[in-house]
């Protein structure tokens, strides 16, 4: 580096630096300082200073200030500046600097006063001032950077104090708006609490609850994984545990099941070592406990039923052990009603119907007893009605529909008084709703459809108040859109399809909805299927196939997507294959014969390896026999009979296994009637009238023990009147005329009735025109009559816009029928 200097001759210059302070009791008058140098300056002279009035030690420190000023002045000056500078321009230069020096430590001394006199006995800044009344700027800094740290460090205890209280403010703030309740608000105070203290592991928890209520899974999910970093694996196994359970809950919000088992294992493993540590650590067993039975709730969902029951029995033995030990700990004796319904729900999905009324019934007798107990104990009351439900839908299934109806009317009576005694309660009048939806499903199968539609009406008028209430609550939305297809279904059975569109349609609007809202939420992604399926059922009976095929086919692209998602889970396989025979349905109908044949196929093949995978899984076996009976339709259609045959015979096989298996499952006897139907009618196609009228017969008589065990039950009425006609076809094909005739009578004689009781049932209504048409041919003589009736019956639904394509058709054929009968009379 070249050297440079800042030519002076021989000068003295005079600087007055015109500032005064107070420093305690001592004041500094204005001080002259002159520079002393004499020759020529360099970067590395030395420069000298005199200044009046100013110790040795501030002149020392004055000088050094400026000479590195100098040096830092020369350094920076190129060779055009130095060369047009004078020399006096320096000499100002530095003079400036001096001025600078002295008015910096003015500031600075200022800033010192103020706060010595806030906290005079402070010994970093009586230090400070001592630095800066000799210039010693970096003793200065040094000392006031101490002071600052010591400072910053009371500054961030007070600031964690104070956001420590916030967050706590915050977080009872959120309880209260959960108690008011509204979740919207109350997530919003948490999430408060946690950005005042993000390591507050209750309030994190807080949020993924709410976010979850709210719909709002993504955060929910978030909240679940942010508080596992604040937990210590080997300090927090408890709380990392109910945190790692609802992250695996979340996720199976999202479909997730895999991941979700595994979360739920991992939270079991903590569970476990805490308990094997702690033998006689109650709470820790029962939390124990609670893990098996959500790893269970995880296989079942997955169809692994043997697991499950395994998970649940696992869950059973700690509880019963716990309710053993101390018999009047009241949770205890509930966790162990909860084991009992889980193995029972097991035992229902394997068929086992009787094993499992066993265990709902083990799980009521608790619950009564507790209810007992305390009747002012409205949890416990609420257990019981949900027991009542249990045991009727094992009633249902099994046909006895009188027994559960009891049971659903004493589960709605607990309701009712618990909705009364709080209307405020949403979930008791949530509850309400259901036992309203139960009581009309049974209504509802005993073709009571104005007694059903008055129970879904009541459920819907809940609903829509809980869902005005609070829009955001996803799960009251979701109830809503349950509540629409409810009272479609009904008015779709009474052949009102303008309505029963209407309802559908409503329905798939929130659907679409929450969809949309959370496109991950699996669940809801399912529900929006059906909703498809619901309005493509209306658009087909109406005739309007591509308009069903279109919804058809937006309910199998959902499908396809869960079930590609996740092939383990065995729900959304199953909904695959209904998709697939939904559209296999409408190309059937459109007479696309291989086209139909393909997607049946599809459909089967999933059933099979369901089939396959558990053959305990009754459903599935059912599955299977449907599939079987669909590929066998079409195979018929093509004039294909012998393979035809072959595939009802399969659905025939399955069927006498499980009517076999449980003679008290009445659906399971109705679905074998069907067989015996379908068998009848190939071999009647065959000419073999005495097989098929011996299959008709079989299929006779399970409708008749089936509409003696509940004659309020209309489908089996209507069951009934068909295989009259059955039996009554191939009597008169064989010359039988009389027994023929009276078999159709008695068919007729049903449908007389079933239409008298409900005169808005369409295919009631139908049913009789075919029972008409069927006696003209067996009695000329009335001929004439039955169809007038039959033509009155056709042309009022035809005004009312209730009949489906076919039978339009129908109205034009009885015109031209009675207007020749009559040319001939």
């Amino acid at each position: 580096m070249k050297l440079i200097l800042i030519p002076v001759v021989v000068w003295s210059s005079l600087v007055w630096v015109q500032a005064g302070y107070a420093l305690g009791d001592k004041v500094i008058e204005q001080s002259p300082c002159s520079f002393i140098n004499t020759g020529t300056v360099a970067s590395t002279a030395q420069i000298k200073l005199d200044c009046a009035g100013l110790s040795a030690e501030a002149v020392r420190n004055l000088e050094k200030l400026i000479q590195e000023f100098a040096q830092s002045l020369t350094a920076n000056l190129d060779e055009q500046t130095r060369s047009l500078k004078q020399k006096n321009d320096h000499i100002e230069l530095l003079q400036a600097e001096l001025v600078r020096v002295k008015a910096a430590q003015a500031q600075a001394l200022a800033d010192n006063a103020k706060d010595i006199k806030n906290t005079p006995d402070e010994p970093l800044l009586v230090a400070e001032r001592e630095a800066l009344e000799v210039f010693d700027f970096k003793r200065a800094a040094e000392l006031r950077d101490e002071y600052y740290l010591k400072r910053r460090a009371v500054y961030r205890e007070e600031l964690v104090k104070q956001q420590a209280q916030m967050a706590e403010e915050a977080f009872i703030a959120g309880q209260r708006w959960e108690n008011a309740p509204n979740v919207v608000n109350a997530l919003k105070r948490y999430q408060e609490a946690v950005e005042f203290k993000p390591d507050y592991v209750e309030a994190w928890l807080k949020v993924s609850r709410m976010a979850e209520r709210a719909g709002n899974y993504s955060l929910a999910l978030k909240a679940a994984q942010s508080m596992q970093q604040y937990l210590d694996p080997e300090k927090d196994k408890w709380t990392l545990a109910v945190a790692l359970s609802d992250e695996a809950g979340i996720l199976m919000a999202f479909g997730e099941t895999s991941t979700a088992l595994a979360k739920y294992k991992q939270a079991q493993s903590f569970m476990l070592e805490l308990a094997t540590a702690s033998p006689t650590n109650f709470d820790i067993q029962r939390e124990l406990s609670v893990s098996y039975e959500k790893v269970g709730n995880i296989q079942q969902a997955k169809g692994e039923q043997e697991a499950a029951l395994r998970s649940y029995q696992q869950s059973l033995a700690i509880r019963e052990k716990l309710a053993a030990h101390d018999p009047q700990q009241v949770e205890w004796q509930r966790d162990l009603s909860v084991s009992y319904d889980n193995v029972g729900a097991i035992q229902q999905a394997k068929g086992e119907y009787e094993a499992a009324l066993r265990s709902y019934q083990q799980s009521l007798a608790i619950a009564e007893k507790l209810a007992a107990h305390d009747p002012q104990q409205v949890e416990w009351q609420r257990d019981l009605s949900v027991s009542y439900d249990k045991v009727g839908a094992i009633q249902q299934a099994k046909g006895e529909y009188e027994a559960a109806l009891r049971s659903y009317q004493q589960s709605l009576a607990i309701r009712e008084k618990l909705a009364a005694h709080d209307p405020q309660q949403v979930e008791w009048q949530r509850d309400l709703s259901i036992s309203y939806d139960k009581v009309g499903a049974i209504q509802q199968a005993k073709g009571e459809y104005e007694a059903a539609l008055r129970s879904y009406q009541q459920s819907l008028a809940i609903r829509e108040k809980l869902a005005a209430h609070d829009p955001q609550q996803v799960q009251w939305q979701r109830d809503l859109s349950v509540s629409y297809d409810n009272v479609g279904a009904i008015q779709q059975a009474k052949g009102e399809q303008e309505a029963a569109l209407r309802s559908y349609q409503q329905s798939l609007a929130i659907r679409e909805k929450l969809a949309a809202h959370d496109p991950q939420q699996v669940e809801w992604q399912r529900d929006l299927s059906v909703s498809y399926d619901n309005v493509g059922a209306i658009q087909q009976a109406k005739g309007e196939q591509e308009a069903a095929l279109r919804s058809y086919q937006q309910s199998l692209a959902i499908a396809e997507k869960l079930a590609a998602h996740d092939p383990q889970q065995v729900e959304w396989q199953r909904d695959l294959s209904v998709s697939y025979n939904n559209v296999g349905a409408i190309q059937q109908a459109k007479g696309e014969y291989e086209a139909a044949l393909r997607s049946y196929q599809q459909s089967l093949a999933i059933r099979e390896k369901l089939a396959a995978h558990d053959p305990q899984q009754v459903e599935w076996q059912r599955d299977l026999s449907v599939s079987y009976n669909n590929v066998g339709d079409i195979q018929q259609a093509k004039g294909e009979q012998e393979a035809a045959l072959r595939s009802y015979q399969q659905s025939l096989a399955i069927r006498e296994k499980l009517a076999a298996h449980d003679p008290q499952q009445v659906e399971w006897q109705r679905d074998l009637s069907v067989s015996y139907d379908k068998v009848g009618a190939i071999q009647q196609a065959k000419g073999e009238q005495e097989a098929a009228l011996r299959s008709y017969q079989q299929s006779l008589a399970i409708r008749e023990k089936l509409a003696a065990h509940d004659p309020q039950q209309v489908q089996w009425q209507r069951d009934l009147s068909v295989s009259y006609d059955k039996v009554g076809a191939i009597q008169q094909a064989k010359g039988e005329q009389e027994a023929a005739l009276r078999s159709y009578q008695q068919s007729l004689a049903i449908r007389e009735k079933l239409a008298a009781h409900d005169p808005n049932v369409v295919e009631w209504q139908t049913d009789l025109v075919a029972s008409y048409y069927r006696l003209a041919q067996l009695q000329p003589d009335k001929a004439r009559q039955y169809m007038q009736q039959s033509l009155t019956i056709l042309q009022r639904l035809k005004e009312q816009n209730k009949l489906s394509s076919y039978w339009l058709e129908w109205v034009e054929i009885t015109e031209q029928r009675l207007a020749e009968l009559e040319q001939k009379q």
